[in-house]
């Protein structure tokens, strides 16, 4: 029985040894004149990263006062796709107070927008976002602490050509 045994085991670790004898080459040869080629390849899905600004104080007075940028920090997008960002105001673009309300307009690269997207390429693309406010704005204020909350929100989306 032990002979037996020693034989099946035997048999195989020699069955291991010539699979990989078998298996398909890697290689291409050519013997005489003509060519080879090879398929290189890689892939991805989609993954992208946006930075926003941080909390900020508009001084008082000021007409137009930069709130900082969205910056595409990583962009891998496939080609006729895009992401969008929209731009929301929890007061409806106004700094409100008890008492009274600063309307403003949120300009996205100078343009007035609470929309704009990145697309395939745009890799260290920055928006950059101020507000703008009116003199007659400002004059109707009360003093003290006006506020409003952007947010921000991403969507993958098909992009506008």
């Amino acid at each position: 029985m032990k002979k037996f045994a020693s034989l099946a085991v035997a048999s195989l670790l020699i069955i291991q040894l010539l699979i990989p004898a078998f298996a398909a080459s890697a290689e291409t040869k050519v013997s005489s004149e003509g060519s080879a080629s090879m398929k290189i390849s890689t892939s991805t899905t989609a993954e992208y990263t946006l930075s926003f600004p941080a909390d900020i104080t508009i001084p008082w007075e000021s007409a137009t006062c930069n709130i900082g940028e969205v910056k595409a920090v990583k962009m891998l997008v496939e080609p006729k796709m895009a992401v969008l960002v929209d731009v929301t105001s929890q007061n409806d673009f106004k700094l409100i107070h008890e008492t009274s309300a600063i309307p403003y307009t949120l300009l996205a690269a100078g343009a007035q927008a609470n929309q704009f997207s990145f697309g395939a390429g745009d890799i260290g693309k920055t928006v950059p976002l101020s507000v703008q406010i009116s003199p007659e704005a400002w004059a109707n204020a009360a003093s003290g602490k006006h506020n409003d909350k952007l947010t921000f929100t991403v969507h993958y989306v098909e992009a506008k050509i």
